[in-house]
């Protein structure tokens, strides 16, 4: 595996070409539920915070600069990073401001001379026109690099350089940085001084030109890797096998004119950054997930690990390069054998990584504004009479075009109070022109979006994390959105909108990550780190399993801060398999987050992998009367009768994983049994990789040890050899209903299968997974049996086990063999093996299996017919009591799919006698199982295509129409994975909405399914790599002149498209201006608190809330002003969310698609004291604009239900008053005790007080209230 960003062998983290190195990594997508349906997951204590944090956002004030006092400072980064944030308030030199400018090189011009130093200029779209906005820049962060692939801005640099201007790093040290090689010879330097012992640099040959490679191909050492030219991100990076492939690239290099690098390809156990900001050091190890050797494609984990002593010294001489690099970083590989390979250095554009960046960026912060404040020079006093500079110092551009969205009237566009800084001198000029950089001009090119094509996902880091990214990305503001721009406010409400609640969401994130580290005990991921041979984990004797998901749908088990835990590996004499050291067993101590090992050291334990397979232990003990009767019925001669002990070795002990009673006289296994641990089976491991049945472990045969070899055993179970055993049996291969018994071909289901009877998928690890492929645990079952209601049986089970979340055992068995007639007219019993005078690997007649609930002491019997040529079903053995169990709902009269019924135990016990005995101390049996409410599984057909949801790589999820409606996931796999069901023959539309298909530049992408493949003009394609090029934007229509409501509040309309009116500083002093002294209460509160942790504010309350929809692009349509109310955030947060989840609930448990009307009703009053000693009742609004008063509170909050297939519907009626000291009147009968699922505390005022009615009784009082009678010309009844 070869590193591809982080320690990529001269890649750096980023997408191909990208510019942009500092946004927020991006962990392993979990689309389960989208960026803001995620949120209302949390709890309500993490929610309020949420909401707090945005409205601190929406409340900060961009302050006035002194424009005779300050410094401005030039950030070179994109618009994902907002570094005005990091200087606001910030003064250098007692009392200078910071005023920050912030723009991409792309968007930069430098106007430089020997008088006048260097002017730079930002080059910005405003309606059709270019404008240029100039400055003289004090102080410089360079946050991009200065050359990328065919993106050169060397002649930006050297413009600063006319002014010396002051920058971290130093601006020669970042021209330093234009060619990869030079600095490679630069880190030669310090290896000779420190040795290559102490300094591993990585051996790299250089090639000026291809004429220089025509020779070399013989002499190269590969797998090499060679990288053209100067690039990041792994571009121009190409790995070579073979001396054909190198010479293949050098007629490229020779196209392109570029110089190489060639070093030798390392076969990487993880790589390694290693990064310094100042005096802080940090180091990240990333592992590749998806095995690909450039670690920046795909999936990774990454993780901070300890900065050694080792790894510091490394860094400590590369930040001594070029005159100090107060920013830096270094790539590294470690290969699979420990050795250590030193890359790359990074220059202050290295990328911040891992889940401190904000730390990262504090810290640059803090070392800019060290370095201003002892570099920058205050400006002389003015000489009398001098002439101004041509452009006067301003509000920084950044402040305001990328502030909070709540900052002050300054920026809102609705008039100021503070004063202002002149604005910066703007130069307009034609869209169509072209300029040069002498005249401060330059070509704008397209805005470029630095992670669109991002494809490195990292899954260690949680799933919040992940959508910040992806708002970052596809909302950051448009450069045009500064102050003073026409239009600016009412173009961007939206996107501001979305900031906000960005914004609010990192203050989220990093409340989530306090809470999940709350305590010291440790946590084991076993769905990230080695890819290899995983070990088995015991703690006191026992295998831990897992038994939760995080937030990435990965499978934890969490160890108590001081407990103990076993790491082991299990092999065979000939195939030793240890962990470390050579040793088979690592003893591990959580202390502090942490693993230990006995000697004290930290240990990753996702690393951790078996050196080779895991071996089970079988114990094969003969002579055992384990059934009172053979394969074959008789009951006599049962010496040949085995147990067979399959399972693992701890501390000595053997730990039994399945027992088996075989008949070796017949090689005939009778039973198996086992446990199915319901708290964990279904977040087993699901490779679809499995081995090869085996006769024995590895080095033994002990069992079948009469067959000649373990081949002539595999191929007794081939369609060949099946044929030729029937033919020797009875004389030919008999046609059975038109059917020849034993069908060649691969598109049928007529032949004995290896039938398992202790399934695999009755257990959790791998490990166990693959000890079921034994051939003692295997007999012949005809496939259509096998893979019919055999396999629903043993799902139901399954499903059966987690639904009691208890360990359930189960016993399964064979009866009987199967007979035909021969060509003599006598029935003949049928074997695999009927050869040299032997009968062996009988066929059974029948499979049984038994269910024991040890908790609960009930069991039940299913029996299932071994011959889909059945012209009628057998006589039953017992009497059916499937009846008695809903969850035992498969086809199990279907004879193709085996016929199937139930049975008593005891009764099942008398026709085969082997069946376990469970009758207590007393004989009594066990009752019969109770009956409990089965998933839903529904019958997938061969060839259906699937559509994995949280598989997508694609950036932005194309919509998925079928029949001109959306195709919603029904079903999730056993990792919790949402499955959209394409049937054989059938076809699904992928539609982006606004945009196009990215690689077919079509809006709509329809795909048939055929044989398992979606295709796209008749060829297969990758669906989960398909993306949209821009976000998913949904069509608004307007429809005026339409009553749909009765009556309106006061006469107005309830319109506004400011959000300055929702933050708190504006409620604040709205309902001040309305209510004067009475906006404190009686009780000395106010109507709205503004303190940082209140949640007494009005919020923009959704009405079609967006958790109730399935896709990101759903979800994302509901953030339309239009879309809310003012509600108080106490209601918002409290009995509102517990209703809206407990309506999710409903449908759910329903499964039924769920009508929901959504409203308000009434205007919120308070009451106004008058100077008389009256008082006035005074109806709020969050907005006045002249005479006129918009955003009216509403008094009350209604939601209707209507499930149309029951023909029922209720009315949840909520008071939005924070305020209430008694229970209000209701505007309807309370009819909640009939409603079971109501259940949330209603009756709490500050939480909104709530009720229920029927719709009928809620429409008599709010007349626009939907009129469910009309369909019917009744109304629906009470929903329960």
């Amino acid at each position: 595996m070869q590193p591809g960003t982080t320690g990529s062998q001269g890649g750096r983290p980023g997408p191909p070409g990208s510019k942009t190195i500092s946004a927020p990594t991006s962990p392993m997508k979990d689309k389960r539920a989208g960026f803001f349906g995620k949120v209302s997951s949390f709890s309500q204590v993490v929610s309020a915070k949420v909401e707090q944090a945005k409205d601190a956002a929406g409340s900060i004030r961009v302050p006035g600069m002194n424009k005779d006092r300050c410094f401005t400072l030039l950030v070179i980064d994109d618009a994902n990073t907002d570094w005005s944030k990091y200087f606001r308030g910030r003064r250098i030199q007692t009392d200078f401001d910071i005023r920050v400018e912030q723009a991409e090189f792309s968007e930069l011009s430098v106007n430089a001379g020997s008088e006048n130093g260097s002017m730079a200029s930002i080059i910005m779209q405003k309606t059709g026109n270019k404008v240029v906005r100039s400055f003289k820049p004090d102080f410089l962060l360079i946050r991009q690099n200065l050359r990328d692939a065919n993106e050169d801005y060397r002649n930006l640099v050297l413009g600063f350089k006319y002014s010396d201007i002051p920058s971290i790093n130093s601006l020669d040290s970042i021209y330093n940085f234009q060619d990869k090689p030079w600095v490679f010879a630069h880190m030669l330097k310090v290896q000779n001084k420190l040795g290559k012992e102490n300094f591993p640099l990585i051996d790299q040959t250089y090639f000026p030109n291809h004429k220089e490679m025509a020779s070399a191909g013989l002499t190269i050492r590969y797998p090499c890797v060679l990288k053209i030219g100067h690039a990041h991100s792994g571009v121009g990076k190409s790995r070579i096998d073979n001396a054909t492939q190198f010479q293949d690239m050098t007629s490229v290099i020779a196209v392109s004119d570029k110089y190489c690098t060639v070093e030798p390809y390392i076969d990487a156990k993880f790589d390694l950054h290693v990064q310094k900001i100042g005096s802080n050091y940090k180091a990240l190890m990333r592992k590749s997930l998806s095995g690909n050797w450039k670690t920046n494609m795909g999936q990774s984990i990454l993780e901070e690990i300890d900065v050694t002593d080792r790894y510091k010294s490394w860094i400590d001489a590369l930040s001594e390069m070029f005159g100090g690099l107060a920013i830096c970083s270094l790539e590294a590989v470690v290969a699979k054998d420990g050795k250590e390979f030193i890359i790359e250095v990074n220059d202050s554009a290295t990328s911040l990584l891992g889940e401190s960046q904000e730390e990262d960026r504090k810290n640059i912060a803090e070392l800019v504004i060290k370095a201003m404040d002892e570099q920058c020079k205050a400006p002389l006093p003015p000489v009398s009479g001098a002439v101004p500079p041509p452009v006067a110092r301003t509000t920084s551009r950044s402040s305001i075009s990328r502030s909070s969205i709540g900052s002050s009237t300054q920026d809102s566009g609705l008039g100021s109070s503070v004063a202002a800084a002149p604005p910066a001198r703007e130069v307009t000029a034609s869209t169509s022109g072209r300029h040069s950089a002498a005249t401060a001009t330059t070509e704008v090119r397209k805005r470029h979006d630095s992670q669109a094509s991002e494809s490195s996902t990292v899954s260690g880091v949680s799933s919040a994390s992940s959508t910040l990214k992806k708002e970052a990305k596809q909302e950051g503001p448009p450069r045009e959105a500064a102050e003073g721009v026409p239009g600016g406010e009412n173009e961007d409400t939206m996107k501001n909108l979305r900031k906000t609640i960005f914004l609010g969401l990192i203050t989220f994130h990093i409340l989530a990550i306090v809470a999940i580290n709350a305590n010291d005990n440790c946590t084991i991921n076993l769905d990230t780190g080695s890819s290899g041979v995983a070990p088995l984990i015991v703690q006191n004797k026992k295998f831990l399993y897992p038994q939760k998901l995080n937030d990435n749908n990965q499978r934890t088990i969490d160890i108590a801060d001081g407990s103990k835990v076993e790491y082991i590996c299990q092999s065979s004499p000939d195939t030793p398999s240890t962990i470390r050291d050579g040793l088979p067993v690592l003893n591990l101590t959580c202390s502090d987050r942490r693993f230990l090992t006995e000697a004290g050291s930290g240990t990753y334990v996702y690393t951790l992998e078996c050196s080779n397979a895991q071996v089970p232990k079988i114990i094969r003990t003969p002579h055992v009367f384990c059934s009172k009767e053979g394969a074959d019925g008789r009951t006599t001669d049962l010496s040949y009768l085995t147990l067979v002990q399959i399972g693992w070795e701890v501390h000595g002990q053997f730990k039994e994983q399945i027992r088996l009673c075989v008949d070796e006289l017949l090689y005939a296994t009778l039973w198996t049994t086992h446990e199915i641990f319901g708290s964990s089976i279904n977040l087993r491991d699901t490779s679809p990789e499995r081995p090869q049945f085996q006769r024995d472990t590895p080095g033994d045969s002990r069992l079948f040890a009469r067959f000649p070899t373990q081949t002539t055993l595999v191929l007794s179970y081939t369609r060949s050899k099946q044929i030729e055993a029937i033919t020797t049996i009875l004389g030919k291969n008999l046609n059975v209903n038109g059917d020849p018994l034993i069908e060649e071909g691969f598109r049928t289901s007529l032949y004995l299968a290896r039938g398992h009877l202790s399934p695999d998928a009755d257990f959790v690890y791998d490990a166990e997974q693959d000890a079921t492929y034994y051939f003692v645990n295997a007999a012949p079952q005809f496939q259509a049996f096998n893979n019919g209601n055999w396999k629903a049986c043993e799902g139901a089970i399954r499903s059966y086990a987690e639904s009691e979340q208890s360990t359930v055992r189960v016993f399964t068995g064979t009866f009987g063999i199967l007979k035909y007639k021969g060509s003599t007219g006598k029935l003949k019993p049928l074997y695999l093996y009927p050869n040299d005078g032997n009968k062996w690997i009988p066929v059974p007649e029948y499979y049984w299996k038994v269910i024991h609930n040890p908790e609960t002491n009930e069991a039940i019997a299913f029996v299932g017919y071994n011959n889909p040529h059945a012209k009628m079903a057998p006589e039953k053995m017992c009497k059916n009591q499937c009846s008695k169990l809903s969850w035992a709902d498969w086809n199990m009269d279907n004879l193709y799919s085996g016929y199937m019924y139930c049975c008593q135990l005891e009764e099942l016990r008398e026709s085969i006698s082997y069946l376990p005995d469970l009758r207590d101390a007393n004989g009594v049996w066990p009752d019969l199982l109770s009956d409990y409410v089965a998933p839903v599984i529904e019958y997938v057909p061969p060839g259906t295509c699937v559509y994995d949801l949280n598989n997508r790589t694609g950036s932005i999820a194309p919509l998925v129409i079928q029949n001109g409606d959306f195709l919603y996931p029904l079903r999730e796999n056993d990792r919790g994975h949402r499955l959209v069901y394409v049937y054989p023959d059938q076809e699904i539309t992928l539609t982006c909405h606004g945009s196009v298909i990215k690689g077919y530049d079509l809006e709509s992408l329809t795909l048939p399914c055929s044989q398992t493949q979606l295709l796209a003009f008749g060829q297969a394609i990758n669906i989960h790599a398909l993306s949209c090029a821009a976000k998913n934007e949904p069509t608004i229509k307007k429809t005026s002149n339409i009553q749909c409501a009765t009556e309106s509040i006061n006469g107005r309309s309830i319109a506004a498209n400011d959000l300055e009116a929702y933050s708190k500083r504006s409620q604040v002093t709205q309902l001040t201006t309305m209510l004067g002294s009475s906006f404190t209460l009686d009780n000395s509160e106010p109507i709205i608190d503004e303190s940082s942790s209140s949640t007494t504010y009005f919020a923009k309350g959704h009405l079609s809330p967006d958790a109730a929809f399935v896709y990101d692009a759903q979800q994302d349509a509901t953030y339309y002003f239009m879309n809310v109310a003012p509600q108080f955030q106490t209601f918002n947060n409290g009995n509102w969310k517990a209703m809206e989840g407990a309506v999710r609930d409903y449908a759910i448990s329903a499964k039924a698609t769920i009508d929901v009307y959504t409203g308000t009703y009434g205007h919120l009053f308070y009451n106004k004291k008058l100077n008389t000693g009256s008082s006035k009742r005074t109806y709020i609004n969050l907005m006045d604009v002249g005479s006129n008063s918009y955003l009216p509170i509403p008094k009350y909050f209604w939601k209707v239900i209507h499930n149309p297939l029951t023909s029922e519907a209720v009315a949840f009626v909520g008071v939005n008053d924070a305020h209430l000291t008694s229970k209000p009147s209701r505007i309807c009968s309370n009819v909640c005790d009939q409603i079971a699922w109501a259940d949330w505390d209603m009756d709490n005022l500050e939480s909104g007080y709530m009720y229920c009615c029927t719709v009928e009784d809620l429409k008599t009082t709010v007349d626009y209230v939907p009129d469910l009678s009309k369909a019917t010309g009744s109304w629906p009844n009470l929903m329960h």
